[in-house]
């Protein structure tokens, strides 16, 4: 099973919509197991940027854990949906449609800004 914590965030433009939704199914996925990450009820039309961050645990004993992260820009459908199986980024760390990008295109961040989330095991 996957440990640790993947946090995604959707960030609008200066825009409010109510009833936004991000479904991720199932809740709990082993790694390499199918997964669904689809976005419902945002503003149509509009640029939404996700977000993806995790902190690792070092090797080194007594090391700080790192902080990974991972963005992409994508541009929500007419009907204010988005499925990141399908969508492709506008910008970001990976370009081309892939439902797993936030994941695998995380990089270690520079800063040394403490961790607030427990590190994977």
């Amino acid at each position: 099973m996957i440990r640790g914590s993947i946090v995604l965030l959707a960030l609008l433009s200066p825009m409010v919509v109510l009833g936004q939704r991000i479904e991720i199914t199932p809740a709990s996925v082993v790694a390499g197991e199918p997964v669904r990450i689809v976005l419902k009820g945002f503003a149509r039309d509009a640029d939404v940027t996700l977000v993806s961050e995790r902190a690792v645990r070092p090797f080194q004993p007594g090391a700080s854990p790192a902080l990974y992260r991972a963005e992409a820009v994508f541009r929500t459908s007419h009907a204010g949906t988005l499925d990141l199986a399908t969508a492709t980024p506008r910008s970001g760390s990976y370009e081309r449609a892939d439902l797993r990008g936030l994941f695998w295109s995380m990089a270690p961040v520079a800063s040394k800004a403490s961790v607030d989330r427990p590190p994977d095991e």
